[in-house]
Formats: structure tokens, sequence, C-alpha cells
């Protein structure tokens, strides 16, 4: 008997979506809920706009790196 791939997405009760995954465009297994369709911007104004984010995102990193910040996702708080 074949086992159904789960999601395993963290749902806002805090355990793993149990619906079933498809294979996303990167690898990865989410289900139609958690992204397993998404095809991301594709417009030029959406792909600038997730450009612009990336951008920003990295900048902030580099000024809190370079203040001696620690990492923004570090797991030693959890």
């Amino acid at each position: 008997m074949r086992r159904k791939i789960l999601c395993g997405a963290t749902t806002r009760r805090g355990t793993p979506c149990q619906c079933k995954a498809i294979r996303t465009k990167h690898g990865a297994w989410r289900c139609r809920l958690h992204g397993g369709l998404s095809t991301g911007p594709t417009t030029p104004e959406g792909r600038e706009r997730i450009a612009a984010a990336v951008r920003h995102r990295w900048a902030a990193w580099r000024t809190a790196r370079s203040a001696g910040a620690p990492p923004l996702h570090s797991n030693a708080e959890q």
C-alpha cells in the first residue's frame, strides 16, 4: 500500500498540515493551501517587488551583522 506524502507545514494550531502534498518547482512538498500550486510573481511589477524586498532584507541583515547583532533567525531562543 502506498502512503500519501503529507504537506507538513505548520498550521495556525501549531500542528503539521495533514493535506496531500504536491511537489513544487523548487523541490519542496507542500499542499495547495501552503504554496504547492503557487507559481510566484509572474508580472514584471511583481518580480521587481519581490527583488526589492530581497534587497531590503539583505541590506538589513548586513547592517545588523556589522553592528554585531545575533542572527535574525536564531534557534537559540526556542
